[in-house]
């Protein structure tokens, strides 16, 4: 199911709209978004898959309708004796003894029944395609934005991964001159099963202040950083995620080379606990500042990554290791760093 969508961004329109709550319900299937969703408002605002029924098949509205005024019984339609000849032919087909090769009339209709009978889409996947430069599906500016069991596919022109081309940028808003306001909102992103992946850029951005609440969700093939932590009071919050084969670059001439992490911390804080963070370009997960930077990762897998698994600043002082708890404290006033193993 392709739908082609066009809508508005979401903004604040009174000061009593900080305890109200916007949900968006989306019909499994697929949808191509003509420009991002900007997310500008103090309410929290979820994006969720609609949950269907438990069946497994559908039909499209021209046959529901045929179906109804028939008035027939369902069981002696000339469409339920069909599914029943093609139930017996694919047993045969299947079965483990020598048969004759179907007519082709008989092939004919199983194709015919292959398209009729399509399987529901488990969930819905959003696809931007948008002639803007730098441009995020999700650019959530102050709120809570929910994004639950949905796939976020981005592909955006540009190569500004700092600004704009990655699938999820949680940011507050700057002032003209490019500097935060005396007063900045403090957006936050959860997403909870779901897929994110960027074709142009990074999966997931948490800057000047921003926060990533990532849960049960598989973050893969992004041209740059699977997950980016920058900027003074900025946070990230990984759990049971899958961080893979992020930062190999796309090969769109002058666009984004090769050589990223699955998840890169440059400021602010990051807990990592029970993930798989493999098959990255560049690190596993980076850690590199001096300054402003908290890492706890626990009970993590980091392999098969490509330069090295763990970054940490080239002047790490000495470790205390515990070796009843396999525990590596890295001991630094203002970055530290717990591994599990």
């Amino acid at each position: 199911m392709l739908q082609q969508v066009q809508h508005n961004s979401i903004r604040s329109r009174s000061s009593t709209d900080e305890d109200a709550h916007i949900r968006v319900l989306i019909k499994p299937g697929k949808y191509v978004l003509s420009e991002g969703i900007k997310v500008n408002t103090a309410m929290t605002v979820t994006f969720q898959t609609l949950d269907m029924p438990d069946i497994d098949y559908f039909m499209n509205e021209e046959e529901e309708n045929k179906e109804q005024t028939a008035g027939e019984n369902i069981s002696a339609t000339p469409k339920r004796k069909l599914f029943k000849r093609a139930g017996k032919l694919r047993k045969s087909v299947m079965s483990c003894r020598t048969v004759n090769i179907v007519n082709e009339e008989s092939n004919n209709r199983l194709d015919e029944i292959d398209e009729k009978l399509q399987p529901h889409p488990s969930r819905a996947m959003l696809v931007l395609h948008s002639r803007q430069n730098n441009e995020p599906i999700f650019r959530v500016l102050d709120g809570t934005v929910n994004i639950n069991n949905m796939a976020i596919i981005h592909s955006s022109a540009g190569i500004d991964i700092w600004n704009g081309n990655s699938a999820v940028q949680v940011q507050p808003p700057s002032l003209p001159d490019g500097n935060l306001p005396e007063f900045t909102p403090r957006p936050k992103v959860i997403l909870h099963k779901a897929e994110v992946s960027s074709r142009s850029g990074r999966g997931i951005v948490a800057i000047d202040g921003g926060t990533a609440h990532v849960r049960e969700c598989y973050i893969h093939d992004c041209a740059a950083t699977g997950i980016y932590v920058g900027g003074p009071g900025s946070s990230a919050i990984i759990e049971r995620a899958d961080v893979l084969r992020n930062g190999n670059g796309n090969r769109i001439r002058r666009g984004i080379g090769r050589g990223h992490s699955g998840i890169y911390l440059e400021q602010g804080t990051a807990l990592v606990r029970d993930c798989n963070i493999s098959q990255n370009s560049l690190s596993g997960l980076s850690a590199i500042s001096q300054e402003n930077a908290i890492l706890s990762l626990e009970q993590s897998d980091l392999v098969a990554n490509g330069a090295i698994q763990l970054e940490m600043p080239p002047d790490v002082p000495p470790h205390v290791v515990d070796p009843k708890l396999g525990t590596i404290e890295f001991l630094r006033m203002e970055c530290s760093a717990s591994v599990v193993v």
